[in-house]
């Protein structure tokens, strides 16, 4: 269909709005922006600086919002989708070293948060203010939300293993294995 420049050569993981009006590029290991683009105009329409990098990226299932790992702190940088300007920077409490992904729930009650350098996967709810981290497996990555909203699969890439978490409790139920470098979890 066609292509729409970055500007970058380190384009890693998109997000896009879900009345799919704009994408956003985080751009890891490369420039120290998000690259807003515009899917029907197939252009770049502004870049969203993150001073450190990035190393993930989601949109909030109300369109509102766009989380964005920063690649070298412990932070989640957040930007107004309406004016794409970054409106702070929240701290993950409990750790120590940058995250790598950063994923939604789809009713937007929850945000996950997972760091390959440390076993934690830090569960905060919709509003960005109360956080709990979870210590999981060596090496997470992806999560999946169970469609009963209660549920949340982590994978342990490091460990080969995918950790089963009640998200009201906050708490792990256990874990199974699932073979080393398992890394995307989906339910459909």
């Amino acid at each position: 269909i066609g292509a729409i420049e970055t500007e970058s050569h380190g384009c890693h993981m998109i997000a896009m709005l879900p009345n799919g009006s704009k994408l956003y590029a985080e751009n890891e290991d490369d420039q120290p922006y998000v690259s807003v683009l515009d899917p029907a105009g197939h252009r770049l329409m502004a870049k969203v600086p993150v001073a450190n990098g990035a190393a993930g990226i989601i949109a909030s299932p109300d369109g509102r919002t766009v989380l964005v790992t920063d690649a070298t702190e412990p932070y989640l940088y957040v930007v107004d989708a309406s004016t794409d300007k970054l409106r702070g920077r929240v701290k993950l409490e409990g750790h120590e070293r940058p995250a790598q992904r950063v994923r939604w729930s789809p009713d937007g009650r929850h945000v996950v948060v997972t760091s390959t350098e440390e076993p934690l996967a830090t569960i905060m709810d919709g509003s960005l203010e109360h956080q709990t981290a979870l210590t999981v497996g060596t090496g997470p990555m992806g999560v999946a939300f169970a469609p009963d909203g209660q549920t949340l699969l982590v994978a342990n890439h490091g460990a080969g293993t995918i950790t089963m978490v009640d998200l009201a409790a906050r708490r792990a139920l256990g874990e199974f294995p699932a073979g080393k470098g398992v890394e995307t979890l989906a339910y459909y």
